[in-house]
């Protein structure tokens, strides 16, 4: 009887309490403790039936159904990849070294330089970290003027120019009709790396690098 209860609706709870609770009183007006002891098991099972969820839809165990895929074909892309030519002067004279070098000692934060790591940390790991880089900070573009093609950032202005290995891979992607998309990195300033001989750190000045990859959407 009691797993017939339990197999009803959440609605029979409250009439399990309330039989219970007129055994209870009947109990007590007729002095006949056997039915208030009977109720008390009986308001229980009231209490434990409203706790019961009833069952719902789309709730049966096993395994979710897979997700539809969107259709949309992933887009094939080309990358011409280069370390711009950084040696030279920008038209108004200044080294591009010099340039990229004050953009770098203003925005990197202090804690970023040669990526957070300690001397003893880069012996630790035997690995050899830049003090300086940098990830899209800013916009480059590459743009021709004839003879070559300059490196040019929204802020730093000129910084280095495609090498001539490249300039006509770059060309045929600027000049195309394909979407495309310049992804850039700027490293360089002091070295910190592990020296093997000596098991310290070797410390040197190096020169900045503008790292850049062309990537195009064919």
């Amino acid at each position: 009887m009691l797993n017939e209860l339990l197999k009803k609706d959440k609605k029979s709870a409250g009439t399990i309490k309330l039989a219970a609770s007129l055994l209870l009183l009947s109990g007590i007006l007729t002095r006949n403790y056997l039915l208030a002891y009977i109720s008390i098991p009986v308001f229980a099972l009231g209490l434990y039936k409203g706790t019961i969820p009833k069952d719902t839809a789309g709730e049966k165990p096993g395994p979710y159904p897979a997700a539809e895929s969107s259709g949309a074909a992933v887009p094939e892309t080309r990358s011409v990849i280069f370390d711009a030519d950084v040696d030279g002067l920008d038209d108004e004279g200044r080294s591009f070294q010099d340039i990229i070098s004050l953009f770098a000692q203003e925005r990197i934060h202090p804690g970023s330089r040669f990526e957070g790591l300690s001397d003893e940390e880069i012996v630790r790991l035997r690995m050899g970290v830049y003090e300086t880089e940098l990830t899209g900070l800013g916009e480059i573009k590459l743009i021709s003027d004839g003879t070559r093609v300059r490196v040019i950032h929204d802020e730093m202005g000129h910084v280095g120019n495609v090498p001539e290995s490249r300039s006509a891979e770059v060309l045929s992607v600027l000049d195309g009709d394909n979407r495309y998309r310049v992804i850039w990195q700027v490293y360089g300033g002091r070295y910190k790396g592990y020296d093997p001989e000596s098991g310290t750190v070797d410390s040197k000045d190096s020169q900045y690098t503008v790292h850049v990859e062309l990537l195009e959407f064919i």
